[in-house]
């Protein structure tokens, strides 16, 4: 027998705190315990047989995962248009006016329906998908017409909730919507505006109400964080948790962060965040106590996962979405590129780098992002490792402390 290589171990006085990042299990024992024929770190996986390959082992969940083809998640742009122009927006020059058309929309239908006895998700997205409402209506119909299951969300900006959409939300499927701010008032109407200037924080959360009040959906609101509006964010959570709270407390919203990155050198991309900021910020406010578990791969490498353009190109990536020469096929012609797709999928892979292979974060880091793995080695620079790589001795401790304190309350 011998011990993990995915062992991290948190030495407390007499004790050590191991985190396996393979099986997620955590534990607490007396440092002379740490031996190989200890069972509670067998039957955890923290002490394996001497002819275990652990990093095969998750290569073989990985694989799993990519090549599943029980789903299908597919993410539906009805359009690159969009009627607010924020500056830090991934899309960039990519979104053009361009809407999707009923010949795109039935040869959607079509290829959904010949996966019909997967489990199938969509996500509606753009530019802003409810411009184009109407194709969103319509594949919906025929789905349900033709007695496909499916579950759907939407990725909006929120300003083009009116009162016919909302009464077709829970018709068609939609379970939750996720929505955007930038800040309080002030600062997200200076991000978030339409072409007469006119600001959208008051419109933008008298829809949510009104989807809150009027559908059964659950409304995910996303506060985009950066270095400019970081130190306000104390004043709009308690905000929106004194106007939400009772949908709060039921589940049916959830106010969630994210940081915005510098993806397309904007004007004021200076105020983007760095993962170490970011997390540092998130300690703040939001008291986690979940250690990251195992890694999926990446979308972009997954069989399962496609995204669909307005025009009916097929893509793997949201960041790629509007990049022609990046689609790996045309729904239209009811084809995609097995080359390209197989590319995606396993070029610049984990398993091939000797840093990723021995790193003991491997198994919750997944490798990154592909994208990001491939600009790094054909720019010859070393890949930027994740921030939990260097956080997650002192997040093992502040997950123990919270379990056992709630074990000693209990």
């Amino acid at each position: 027998m011998k011990f993990s290589k995915y062992n991290i171990i948190v030495p407390k006085e007499q004790d050590y705190i191991i985190y396996n990042t393979l099986t997620g299990s955590i534990i607490k024992i007396n440092s002379e315990q740490y031996t190989t024929n200890n069972k509670e770190l067998i039957e955890t996986g923290m002490v394996v047989g001497d002819d275990t390959d652990e990093l095969l082992l998750y290569k073989y969940k990985y694989d799993g995962l990519l090549y599943r083809t029980t789903d299908l998640d597919i993410t539906i742009a009805t359009t690159m248009n969009c009627n607010l122009k924020c500056p830090y927006c991934f899309e960039g020059e990519n979104k053009c006016a361009e809407n999707m058309t009923r010949d795109v929309a039935d040869a959607i239908i079509k290829f959904i329906l010949s996966k019909k006895n997967k489990k199938i998700s969509i996500c509606w997205f753009g530019g802003e998908p409810l411009m184009n409402y109407g194709i969103i209506d319509y594949i919906s119909s025929q789905l349900i017409s033709s007695q496909i299951e499916f579950n759907a969300i939407i990725i909006s900006n929120g300003t083009i909730l009116n009162d016919k959409i909302i009464k077709t939300i829970d018709l068609f499927r939609i379970r939750n919507v996720q929505i955007s701010l930038d800040g309080k008032r002030e600062t997200h109407n200076t991000k978030r505006f339409f072409s007469n200037s006119q600001g959208t924080y008051d419109l933008i959360l008298d829809n949510v109400t009104k989807l809150l009040e009027k559908t059964m959906i659950q409304v995910l609101l996303k506060i985009n964080i950066d270095r400019n509006n970081m130190s306000e964010f104390g004043e709009l959570y308690k905000e929106l948790n004194e106007r939400y709270e009772n949908y709060i407390l039921r589940g049916r919203l959830k106010i969630m962060t994210n940081y915005i990155r510098n993806k397309t050198n904007f004007s004021g991309c200076e105020s983007c965040m760095e993962d170490v900021e970011y997390n540092k910020f998130r300690k703040k406010y939001f008291k986690e106590v979940d250690l990251p578990q195992l890694a999926p791969p990446s979308p972009i490498r997954c069989v399962s996962s496609i995204i669909i353009g307005p025009d009916g190109n097929i893509y793997k990536c949201l960041d790629l979405l509007g990049e022609k020469e990046k689609s790996i096929g045309k729904i239209t012609k009811f084809n995609a590129s097995i080359s390209k797709q197989s590319n995606y999928a396993l070029r610049y892979g984990p398993f091939e780098n000797n840093e990723c292979r021995e790193c003991l974060v491997l198994p919750i880091c997944g490798g990154g992002c592909p994208l990001e793995r491939e600009q790094s080695i054909k720019a010859n620079k070393k890949m930027k490792c994740p921030e939990v790589k260097y956080s997650i001795k002192q997040k093992i401790m502040e997950v123990y402390e919270n379990l056992y304190l709630k074990k000693n309350v209990n």
